[in-house]
């Protein structure tokens, strides 16, 4: 991991952060479907090590997008 992202990441532990809220997200539905899924990793890695909850706000196509992650469908 590059160190800007050891220190985000560790700023991120500091502010004991305890929830991430994403709008919009179904703009990654313009993205490729590799895109769409190392957005969707990074979204359940950063939940899993915050230990936060993950919402996210947007348009009903974009369901099926989560969706296709079985853990951030939880």
């Amino acid at each position: 991991m590059s160190e800007l992202k050891v220190r985000a990441l560790s700023h991120l532990h500091d502010m004991d952060l305890k929830m991430i809220m994403i709008d919009e997200v179904h703009n990654l539905l313009a993205g490729s479907y590799r895109e769409q899924r190392r957005f969707l990793n990074m979204l359940g890695f950063l939940a899993n090590d915050l230990c936060a909850s993950l919402v996210v706000f947007g348009v009903n196509g974009a369901v099926d997008a989560i969706r296709g992650d079985e853990q951030l469908a939880r």
